[in-house]
């Protein structure tokens, strides 16, 4: 019943601002309470000791976090897991894409207010003041639980709950990750390179990271990496279909040699590891595809 009465909930409270993937701020927002962070900080503590009200009020006060509190990177990173912690709760695949959706918005708000500063002061469970810093557990959470369950939903045969970001075919306007903050982008390379890579999955995982590449040059050789790691898997996921095997050895092949051209200092995060994995599986595949034309 508790369920039911969250999903009825979803169309009847007040939608979050959206924060459009062209790099554009959201709306404006009604005030956002002086007690905002505590209230929400509050929240989510009594999910960690398991000792959170219904699911109801959750959704509501994350919902009202994720509205009245743009500009705040600490709040909206606390909104998004508290979706998270909702989603996971919920069996119902259009419900989980709402909530997931809610979750990613937020990330990407808390993303976008990193530059208004961080460190919220809120008072513990203990009593003890606290600062928040909620861009790495936010985003922590993007990449090993929002983005990996969007990519399920989307690719699973008979549930294809799609967010747009798989949905669309069109470059993106900009890179939906700010550019001082520019590891956010990593964050979501990283999940998609684990993402399905089924024969029904490999388009829409694909398509994600290359329209990513190309709106995010800052980025772009650590977008090859990923696309390599990728592409790697889904040689052994479409291993009973040669020709699709052969062809994303190929890919894999293309984006590892793209990597290893760039200079080191753009490579991103973990470079020297990424190049070492990528040097075993060129060894690899071209044992297994001998005759490759690359």
């Amino acid at each position: 019943m508790i369920r039911a009465l969250l999903a009825a909930a979803l169309f009847c409270l007040p939608a979050a601002p959206m924060l459009a993937e062209t790099g554009q701020g959201a709306p404006a927002a009604p005030d956002c309470p002086e007690n905002a962070a505590q209230i929400v900080f509050n929240m989510q503590a009594a999910i960690e000791l398991g000792a959170a009200p219904t699911l109801e009020k959750i959704y509501e006060t994350a919902e009202i976090a994720a509205t009245h509190c743009p500009g705040s990177s600490d709040i909206q990173g606390l909104a998004s897991l508290l979706f998270v912690s909702l989603a996971s709760a919920v069996p119902d695949p259009g419900t989980q894409l709402t909530l997931f959706s809610k979750a990613y918005d937020a990330a990407l708000r808390a993303d976008h207010a990193y530059a208004n500063g961080t460190g919220t002061v809120v008072t513990g469970t203990d009593g003890a003041e606290v600062k928040l810093y909620l861009y790495g557990p936010a985003f922590t959470t993007l990449e090993s639980v929002i983005i990996p369950q969007l990519a399920v939903l989307a690719t699973t045969p008979g549930m294809e709950r799609v967010h747009p970001i798989f949905a669309q075919d069109a470059p993106l306007e900009a890179c939906p990750y700010t550019e001082d903050r520019g590891s956010g982008a990593e964050y979501e390379a990283r999940a998609l390179s684990r993402a399905p890579a089924d024969p029904g999955a490999v388009g829409r995982i694909s398509g994600r990271l290359l329209r990513l590449q190309a709106a995010c040059p800052e980025r772009a050789a650590y977008f090859d990496w990923a696309l390599a790691s990728y592409f790697n898997r889904a040689v052994y996921a479409n291993e009973f279909r040669p020709g699709e095997a052969r062809k994303h050895a190929r890919a894999a092949l293309a984006h590892a040699a793209a990597f290893s051209r760039a200079a080191p200092a753009i490579r991103g995060s973990g470079a020297e590891e990424n190049a070492g994995f990528l040097s075993r599986m060129i060894v690899t595949l071209q044992e297994k595809f001998p005759d490759l034309d690359q």
